[in-house]
């Protein structure tokens, strides 16, 4: 329902939801607190964005099921997935992979699950001894397809790689080594994968950088760490992402600022609960 403030355009939620479905989030989510109209479509938008980019990876009559799984097992989306949320590209740029992060001892209900759903399940890979596990023999012509996860950058976690039986897309589950979802997360290589999805929420901890497709490289707690940082040239390519450092962001206030909470905060929230900055839809 419209409030009486509201003007005429906004009830036709069909040509406004044409109209906002490019906006980044942080445009839509301002735009929520306008009136109830709006607040209803960013709500959809931002709804339309998770089922499109989640469809090639998890059937929608699972969508469900799948919330409700990310809800009690207080996993979250991230990776590419979110980034492509949050990032919308005319150009139709998907994710080639879906990442799941879940706390310590949850990754067997993220199996069940995807085992139901006709995934197959590749050799678990350990992410402290860089070594594999093949569960299935069945599957060894598999492993030369799909190499070392990608998307798992840090040392303290558990990682499995899935494909699904009918198109080959790939889940993948990180499962971390505290309660805390927030040590893969923040052990991701730039600034720009660090964005995540609850069952109902939408974080970005750093709008600014990642709104003006800006990433920072990040500290990975190992000073001889070198990181090829694979993903980073599909962000390039697609979403036009640059990586910068510190010097190169001077004169640029709220992108340094925003750099400087990083860096600063990073210690602080590594292994607890995250209460820094985001952008979710109130």
């Amino acid at each position: 329902m419209t409030t009486v403030h509201s003007p005429p355009l906004t009830r036709i939620r069909e040509l406004l939801t044409i109209v906002l479905r490019s906006e980044p989030i942080p445009e839509l989510i301002n735009l929520s607190h306008v009136c109830s109209e709006f607040c209803y479509t960013a709500k959809y938008i931002i709804r339309m964005r998770i089922q499109k980019c989640l469809a090639p990876f998890i059937p929608p009559d699972r969508w469900k099921s799948f919330f409700h799984l990310l809800k009690t097992s207080r996993a979250v989306i991230a990776g590419s997935v979110a980034l492509a949320v949050l990032s919308p590209d005319p150009r139709q740029w998907f994710p080639d992979n879906l990442n799941i992060v879940v706390p310590l001892g949850r990754s067997n209900q993220w199996s069940r699950f995807l085992l139901v759903a006709k995934f197959i399940e590749l050799p678990t890979h350990n992410i402290t001894s860089g070594k594999f596990s093949v569960v299935n023999t069945h599957i060894n012509t598999l492993i030369r397809r799909f190499e070392a996860p990608e998307t798992v950058y840090c040392d303290p976690c558990h990682a499995h790689t899935c494909t699904s039986f009918e198109n080959g897309n790939i889940v993948v589950i990180i499962e971390s080594a505290q309660q805390s979802i927030l040590i893969p997360i923040l052990s991701s290589p730039t600034t720009a994968q660090m964005n995540f999805i609850t069952h109902n929420q939408l974080f970005c901890p750093y709008p600014t950088l990642t709104v003006k497709k800006l990433a920072l490289r990040s500290y990975q707690g190992n000073p001889n760490y070198q990181s090829t940082i694979p993903k980073l040239p599909t962000y390039r390519q697609f979403l036009n992402f640059e990586l910068k450092n510190m010097r190169l962001l001077l004169g640029n206030a709220s992108a340094v600022s925003e750099a400087l909470e990083y860096f600063i905060g990073l210690f602080l929230t590594r292994a607890r609960d995250f209460n820094g900055a985001l952008v979710m839809l109130a």
